[in-house]
């Protein structure tokens, strides 16, 4: 910490150290200020932005250390501009918490209480789902509600996040599913058989609502194991799936 003991620039000292963030060695996030009187125990502490820390001249730390008179070109404090900045990126951080609070709830809503209705209230008018072994995208909340009635009829399920990963407005999941076939589908009567299997999704938001999702897995994997499909007749997965109009990766 740089502390005055004697003239500097000719100016004497005024008994007062400042200590300089080291930018290089901060990623992102306010920078922290301090400012200590040589006579006083307790610092006087201060949050500045990263711009404006940047932007702070060599005068400005002399300002700060009551080396050199304050002047107008430079104001430490916080300006409105700065108070904007951080109520931003406190609404950012609520909005990103609030999608993966809705991810969370797409799975014990839909999948584990087999809510189907909840998807008007969690998908946007414009939802478009992108989903694994589908022939076009899933269009809108009625279209992908009849997907999901249709699975959760043949099928008991249960699916567990166990890791999710958000960043601006997408959110990534990584799920464990159980399920158990027990009515028919695709045309086949139910086999009574059960599996545990891994997926991965991809949402994204619009004022909390998902506008857009990416899933993958092995479903074809998935399928051979419950006995809907034979091991030599993958290749039909896709056009048995188009046919029945439903699909067993909808999430």
């Amino acid at each position: 910490m740089p502390e005055v003991k004697g003239l500097v620039q000719g100016i004497p000292c005024r008994g007062r150290r400042c200590r300089r963030p080291h930018l290089a060695n901060m990623a992102t996030g306010p920078l922290r200020l301090q400012l200590e009187l040589a006579h006083e125990s307790d610092p006087i502490e201060g949050l500045l932005c990263r711009e404006q820390a940047e932007s702070v001249p060599f005068t400005g730390w002399l300002e700060l250390i009551a080396a050199i008179e304050a002047t107008r070109t430079h104001a430490p404090e916080a300006t409105p501009r700065d108070s904007r900045v951080v109520r931003t990126k406190e609404q950012h951080r609520m909005s990103t918490e609030e999608n993966k609070t809705n991810v969370v709830r797409w799975r014990e809503e839909i999948w584990n209480n087999r809510n189907v209705s909840v998807i008007d209230e969690l998908a946007a008018p414009d939802y478009v789902g992108h989903l694994a072994g589908t022939p076009e995208p899933v269009r809108g909340p009625e279209a992908l509600k009849r997907l999901f009635a249709a699975y959760l009829g043949a099928f008991e399920t249960h699916v567990t996040p166990e890791f999710l990963v958000a960043e601006g407005d997408l959110v990534a999941v990584h799920d464990t599913n159980w399920l158990k076939h027990t009515g028919e589908f695709q045309g086949a009567p139910a086999t009574g058989k059960d599996l545990t299997w891994s997926s991965t999704d991809i949402y994204r938001f619009v004022h909390g609502r998902v506008v857009e999702q990416w899933f993958e897995a092995d479903l074809t994997g998935m399928m051979q194991q419950l006995g809907l499909l034979p091991t030599s007749g993958v290749a039909g997965i896709a056009a048995a799936i188009e046919s029945e109009g439903q699909h067993a990766s909808v999430r």
